[in-house]
């Protein structure tokens, strides 16, 4: 399978650390707040469960979030931790998917094989946002579902690719834009997240026209958010995967960590593989920095146990960095079909 300095302290006055978003364009300023329209009900807008199919023939359960925007519109796929489901990004009234989608993104919430209600998978209840993750310590990768390297693997290469088919669609369609895709990811979920990326862009354009113009087949993941990401997860290893995305201005990562003491020592060792420190070349390191991002928060929490708490407020750091590295990019609307299976005009 092929693999694939922004950093706030960790302490401080919520108004301090607004303000630094803000200058970072990851926060609303005030006067850009009341300019804005109404908001939309979040509750009132399209969502729809389906059941998608892979090439090694398992059933994967999505909820998908249609967007207003429709060929504008950016999409987000939302991942879980191992032993978690989707649902823990679907809280009604206020969940992650529903905050996306009411800021224009198209959102997508996967159980990933064996996960959520995927036949051989626990059952997952609606609303609960937290199962399968709350008090797990992070690290005990063992406990819970016995997972193979093979199946890591296949979530990769069969999982995330039979999403991919379903935005291609859906873009095709023109009810969203594919070239505007990002991806979040907690613990087992950023190290899927990452090596889906690399493939992504490892994908050769279809032969359809001289080099320079052809119609991608990839290239789409613009956008990463890693959640209490693991150095090396079940094969999966950071060190080989990261050096890719860190080379390719195109695509921008916000990881965000608990404050244990492991898992901020990850964290840190992971931002520093996509943004070291560069010494004499002032113009390098200001370029990273605008598109490479650390946050860690002061809970000894993992993963998706950092979501819905008022102290951290980690969904007002993911939709401020989706907005300004997938809704703001210029990439039009085109057609993803190979332009010779296209009917001639």
């Amino acid at each position: 399978m092929r693999r694939a300095r922004w950093d706030i302290a960790r302490f401080g006055l919520l108004t301090t650390i607004a303000l630094l978003l803000c200058l970072a364009g990851l926060w609303p300023a005030a006067s850009g707040r009341a300019a804005q329209k109404k908001p939309v009900d979040a509750g009132s807008l399209e969502k729809e469960e389906r059941l998608l199919s892979t090439e090694d023939g398992q059933n994967l359960h999505i909820t998908y979030y249609k967007s207003t925007m429709e060929k504008d519109a950016a999409v987000v796929v939302l991942l879980h931790m191992k032993d978690g489901n989707r649902f823990v990004w679907q809280a009604e009234p206020g969940g992650f998917a529903r905050r996306l989608q009411a800021d224009g993104f198209a959102v997508i919430t996967v159980d990933l094989r064996f996960h959520g209600e995927n036949k051989g998978g626990p059952a997952a209840a609606a609303g609960n946002a937290n199962q399968g993750g709350a008090g797990k310590k992070k690290g005990k990768k063992n406990q819970g579902l016995n997972l193979k390297l093979g199946d890591y693997d296949a979530m990769v290469e069969a999982d995330m690719e039979a999403v991919k088919k379903f935005v291609h669609e859906e873009h095709q369609a023109g009810r969203l834009n594919m070239a505007k895709m990002g991806i979040v990811g907690p613990e087992m979920g950023a190290s899927i997240a990452v090596a889906y990326t690399i493939l992504d862009w490892n994908k050769e354009p279809y032969d359809d026209a001289q080099p320079g113009f052809q119609t991608p087949r990839g290239q789409d993941v613009k956008a990463l958010v890693l959640i209490s990401p693991e150095e090396k997860y079940q094969g999966i290893q950071m060190a080989k995967l990261l050096p890719a995305i860190k080379e390719n201005k195109q695509i921008a990562v916000m990881i965000c960590s608990g404050s244990d003491q492991k898992e901020e020592a990850q964290a840190k060792k992971i931002f520093t593989m996509i943004n070291p420190p560069v010494v004499g070349n002032k113009e390098k390191d200001t370029l990273n920095s605008e598109r490479m991002y650390l946050k860690v928060y002061t809970p000894k929490l993992a993963g998706t146990d950092l979501l819905n708490l008022k102290e951290v407020q980690i969904e007002d750091y993911m939709a401020g960095f989706f907005d300004k590295h997938l809704k703001k990019l210029d990439i039009p609307w085109r057609d993803r079909k190979s332009k010779r299976e296209r009917p001639k005009k």
